[in-house]
């Protein structure tokens, strides 16, 4: 094993790996994308509604204007929901326009992501950490024999 000495501190090499491996290793935002990847199920899309309203004040115009003098005429147009009325006597034009109040509601849907926690079932749990248990359990019975084998022959 190679060893580095800095400052009259003994580094071994495989620790320095080690470490840079820890640095250099994944961000949370790779590990999540890969955990959702693994397990889809864990990723709920839900639908936030988000409804908004605008309130529409009343329009009221009133103008008037001095013109030649003429006939009366009186003309009364309605358009969206608006009432203009041209009003012409002797010598004066009045326009009068009125549109009500009205409320305009626009609503949006916008899909998320959302995260969905299950409870683990203990045996699942189990049935997953099989694998390991048998390798640690393994492991362990090696180590035990080993040592009774080295210390028979002191």
């Amino acid at each position: 094993m190679k060893i580095f000495k800095v400052r009259g501190v003994v580094i071994p090499v495989f620790f320095i790996m080690v470490v840079c491996l820890w640095l250099a290793g994944c961000s949370p935002q790779k590990r999540l994308q890969r955990l959702i990847d693994s397990h889809p199920e864990l990723l709920k899309t839900d639908t936030i509604k988000i409804i908004d309203t605008v309130i529409v004040s009343s329009l009221k115009i009133d103008t008037s204007l001095v013109i030649l003098p003429g006939d009366t005429v009186t003309k009364v147009f309605y358009q969206d929901g608006a009432r203009v009325e041209i009003r012409y006597r002797h010598d004066t034009l009045k326009l009068k326009v009125e549109k009500p109040a009205d409320t305009v509601i626009q609503v949006k849907e916008i899909p998320v992501k959302q995260f969905v926690y299950v409870v683990p079932d203990w045996k699942n749990q189990l049935v997953k950490m099989a694998p390991w248990i048998a390798s640690a359990l393994i492991v362990s019975a090696a180590l035990v024999m080993l040592i009774i084998v080295k210390l028979r022959k002191r």
